[in-house]
């Protein structure tokens, strides 16, 4: 129960406090001025409210002491029940209560969670060990100074020495004094041995209290005294008559603003408080769906994603941060209430909440009302991408919307029947979340936990994927990201590996067209007019996507007219969908991300038990709170807003999720490291293959076995450990060359399966990348410690029909987008490109361009690359030629 009761009302204000506390010293570079600082902006933020209750302590004061008055004289004349009744009428007439002078305690107890959550925090705090402070050695100890042998703790009779002379000047009568002296000494005797960070935030506190006190008593010595008053008595005006006295006497317009901008002045008290209270409801409803609903409602449907013995922890976590939040947000918008923002400010808010009451319940998926897929280890799978260009119309449209629909609301209707519509709103989201609660906790207790599928079941598309013919095959294999250069690495380490890649010739000078998958695999089935640089000479700059689309349909069309068998996986940047539409029924374009091999690899593998206690392992040690923060506020936000909190598989508050990390992984590896098991020799038909796989892209967490270990180390010989790129001089993942290194190992078992099953001679292989990464270290070597271009070292090997020569190595200058041509080549289809292989290296020019990723093509550099792409006197700059339209499209020859 005490556990619960810190998730509620401690732990998200520990949090807030540390977060604070990191940011004071990052600025201050002082962890005790961070923490003088911390506790001033936290009397300074509670300021309003602790002078509200001093005021009402005051006024209680007054109170009893006029009704002490009283009773002394009903004491001289009644007795006895008597005069008890005339006591209890007495206090009626007054509204007066003894327990409301209890009211005096109200500013220290609020500072109590406050407190509570310090002890925490500083308990917790072992960045604060050995950390100096003026007098302190260690903020983690008792402040000592050695006086005639004894130690005496400074900090804590500073404290009590403010405390003391607080209460001698707030207090006159003897009994708050003895009150307020037994706090001080229990505040000593409590604090006297606890960590110096801890008393020195107190004593902080303490001195922003006396320092409240004096000024308030000069304030008050200034009220008194007859030379500063300037009060005068002013007639009292009826603000009904005041409003219709004014608004006869203004334009149409003038009206209008003044009925949005109202001065609290002119409003009546129970017009006030309506519009207040919808205020403070609506907030209250949006905090609701942002912080408990939308994340009871995630956690609900698959509790199993989360650790099942913190359940009551998480839930009552979020409670906690929907309490602070909405506090947060009430009182900041308190300071409003009695402006002219009152009634504007509870419109926003009433519209606020509308857009995300639709967002939440309506515009779960896209505009189109499509999913974004199953959320399986707090990544999306198989669904509609999170960014499309209309969201900003979509979200404006709605905003629109529900403004219009407010406003009629708001200031057609009574304002009256508003507040009791978002009553119904928080009693039906109460009632909900209730529910949710129950449901979790009893599914947790009864449910079995299915984490890793036991289905043994091959994707739907796997029977055309991965079937080959007796006839003919042209097989192109993309390697995201595979840095070619690191392939000479590989082929060092593994000599073997030239004599199972017989016929293959390994063109080690390959330049990738562009910087990421986007520009680049156009180009690679298209041909070189389907580059970035080259579509921006034509004039396409706005929509790409179409050109990109006719890029790879284009040969494959050609081929099917010419009875090939079209089958191709991972189609980035074009929508599988319409690429399948214009292939036609005869064709197979599948989409790894609907259906992946991964059950099938850690089946095959025997990984099952192993992935079980893994995915237990770092569910158990998680923060399933922030995860469920960001998934809360994804649900609730508009499309704009949502695209911001998940990038690229990670979310804004849990940007460090092994357990997504390790799912990616998984699904990226899995496809190339079954394909030479669940390949087969049954087409009937000559068959074309285009598959890109993701195995040699991040995340890289595969160990020398080849298994997903989140704590693999790096088999990069060390030599290589040492040249560390430029964009990673903060921190460099080496394991990139694992995932490359095992991408080859399966490679070669599928190679073999092709010349066992005697498909090897009648299949032409190319083995390329879209791009390289930026750990090209020929590059880096060759150039200060920076890469030529942006990930411009690709990869690609080459194995035409019946080659029985020996595996060799080819100097000659290469571009990825020169795959197109090869494939013409292969199935005897003429093409616009001409074969590079029959162009005479010492005349090729090719070009690299780096783009940013943009809805519109633009370029931020593209460089002219002659002869060979690791020496940076063969890269040419023409990115101002391209800009200024001094570019012309003859200087550069295939």
């Amino acid at each position: 129960m005490l556990e619960i009761l810190y998730c509620i009302f401690i732990f998200p204000i520990e949090q807030i406090l540390k977060w604070t506390l990191f940011a004071l010293v990052k600025i201050t570079q002082s962890y005790g001025l961070s923490i003088i600082l911390l506790s001033i902006l936290v009397q300074l933020f509670m300021l309003k409210i602790t002078l509200y209750f001093d005021n009402k302590a005051s006024a209680v004061e007054f109170l009893k002491t006029q009704c002490d008055e009283k009773i002394k004289e009903f004491k001289r004349v009644f007795k006895g029940a008597e005069l008890q009744s005339y006591i209890h009428t007495l206090y009626k007439q007054k509204h007066f209560h003894p327990s409301f002078t209890l009211f005096g305690l109200s500013s220290l107890m609020l500072q109590i969670p406050l407190f509570i959550a310090v002890i925490y925090l500083i308990e917790n705090a072992d960045y604060l060990q050995n950390v100096s402070f003026l007098w302190m050695d260690n903020l983690r100890k008792p402040d000592s100074i050695i006086v005639y042998g004894f130690n005496i703790h400074i900090l804590p009779l500073l404290m009590t020495t403010f405390a003391l002379v607080n209460v001698f000047c707030n207090s006159r009568k003897n009994g708050q004094r003895i009150q307020g002296i037994l706090i001080a000494i229990l505040f000593l005797i409590l604090l006297y041995e606890m960590p110096s960070a801890l008393v020195l935030y107190w004593t902080c506190n303490m001195g922003f209290i006396l320092l409240k006190t004096i000024l308030k008593k000069c304030q008050d010595k200034k009220c008194t005294d007859p030379k500063y008053s300037t009060y005068k008595k002013l007639p009292i005006i009826d603000p009904i008559k005041r409003n219709s006295t004014i608004q006869s006497k203004q334009s149409k317009f003038s009206k209008l603003l003044l009925h949005i901008f109202t001065p609290y002045t002119m409003l009546d008290l129970d017009t006030y408080k309506t519009y207040r209270d919808i205020s403070i409801l609506a907030i209250l409803n949006i905090c609701l769906l942002a912080f408990v609903f939308s994340p009871y409602v995630v956690y609900n449907s698959d509790i199993f994603q989360f650790d099942t013995n913190q359940v009551y922890q998480t839930l009552s976590t979020l409670f906690g941060i929907f309490l602070i939040s909405s506090f947060f947000i009430v009182y900041f918008t308190s300071f409003f209430y009695k402006t002219k923002l009152l009634k504007l400010g509870a419109y926003s808010m009433s519209v606020i909440l509308g857009v995300a009451i639709i967002y939440t319940f309506v515009l779960t998926g896209d505009y189109t009302g499509k999913t974004y897929g199953k959320l399986e280890n707090f990544v999306f799978q198989g669904g509609v991408p999170i960014y499309n260009i209309w969201n900003k119309w979509v979200d404006i449209a709605c905003v629109l919307l529900v403004a219009t629909g407010n406003c009629i609301l708001f200031y057609v209707t009574y304002s009256k029947y508003f507040k009791r519509v978002l009553f119904l709103i928080s009693s039906f989201l109460v009632c909900y979340i209730s529910y949710l609660f129950i449901d979790i906790t009893l599914s947790s207790k009864y449910l079995r936990d299915p984490i890793i599928e036991q289905r043994l079941v091959e994707p739907s598309y796997n029977e055309t994927l991965l079937s080959f013919s007796k006839e003919k095959n042209i097989l192109v294999l993309i390697l995201d990201a595979f840095t070619g250069s690191h392939f000479d690495i590989i082929l060092q380490h593994n000599p073997d590996l030239k004599n199972i890649l017989d016929g293959f010739t390994y063109y080690d000078n390959t330049l990738a067209t562009s910087n990421n998958t986007q520009f680049n695999t156009p180009a690679i089935l298209g041909g070189h007019k389907y580059s970035t640089l080259s579509l921006i000479r034509y004039g396409i700059l706005k929509d790409p996507n179409s050109k990109y689309l006719e890029a790879f349909t284009e040969l494959p069309q050609k081929m099917q007219n010419r009875g090939w068998n079209i089958a191709m996986y991972g189609t980035d940047p074009v929508n599988p969908k319409i690429l399948q539409t214009i292939l036609g029924s005869k064709a197979l374009v599948a989409n790894p991300k609907n259906e992946s091999y991964k059950n099938l690899y850690i089946n095959h593998y025997g990984l099952q038990t192993r992935f079980e206690e893994i995915f237990s392992k770092y569910r158990a040690n998680y923060n399933s709170v922030s995860m469920l923060l960001s998934l809360g506020l994804f649900r609730t936000s508009p499309y704009s807003l949502r695209s911001r909190i998940y990038v690229d598989d990670k979310w804004l508050f849990a940007k460090d999720n092994p357990s997504a990390d390790l799912s990616v992984q998984l699904e990226y590896v899995s496809d190339i490291a079954v394909f030479p098991y669940y390949s087969k020799a049954t087409s009937e038909t000559k068959t074309f293959k285009y598959i890109k796989s993701l195995s040699t892209h991040f995340p890289w967490y595969l160990n020398a076995d080849c298994i997903p270990d989140l704590e693999a180390t790096s088999e990069l010989p060390e030599p290589y450990n040492k040249i560390i790129p430029q964009e990673y001089r903060t921190g460099y993942n080496n394991n990139h060359y694992n995932n490359e290194v095992c991408a080859i190992k399966w490679l070669k078992d599928w190679i073999l399966w092709f010349k066992n099953e005697g498909l090897y001679d009648n299949t032409a292989i190319i083995i390329a990348s879209d791009h390289g990464h930026y750990d090209s270290f020929k590059q880096i070597e060759n150039n200060n410690g920076n890469q030529l271009g942006l990930q411009s070292d690709a990869l690609l090997l080459v194995k035409p029909f019946g080659n029985k020569k020996p595996f060799t190595v080819d100097h000659r200058l290469m571009s990825n987008a020169d795959i197109h041509s090869l494939i013409c080549s292969f199935a005897n289809i003429s093409c616009e490109d001409k074969n590079p292989l029959l162009v005479p290296n010492n005349e090729r020019i090719l070009y690299h361009s780096n783009s940013p990723f943009e809805t519109f093509l633009t370029i931020n550099k593209a460089f002219l690359v002659r002869k060979e792409i690791y020496n940076p006197k063969n890269w040419e700059d023409i990115t101002e030629k391209i800009r200024n339209g001094a570019f012309k499209p003859h200087e550069i020859t295939y």
